[in-house]
């Protein structure tokens, strides 16, 4: 996927896959699109305050509420 795909792009079984998160999780934890696409602005904002990237382990940490 890539920026210019748009929030389109955004599909359960591509955050699962990316999260390393079983695909049944993600849809239960975020029923629609729209809650994958705030998250992932949400982790997008924090990173750049930031001044870092999200790792695999972060990524899951966050979509799982787990503390890293």
């Amino acid at each position: 996927m890539s920026i210019s795909q748009g929030p389109d792009a955004v599909t359960h079984t591509l955050v699962a896959e990316r999260a390393g998160l079983p695909l049944q999780y993600v849809r239960w934890k975020y029923p629609s699109r729209e809650h994958l696409i705030a998250i992932a602005d949400a982790q997008s904002a924090d990173a750049q305050a930031r001044g870092t990237s999200l790792g695999k382990k972060n990524r899951r940490n966050l979509m799982t509420g787990r503390k890293p």
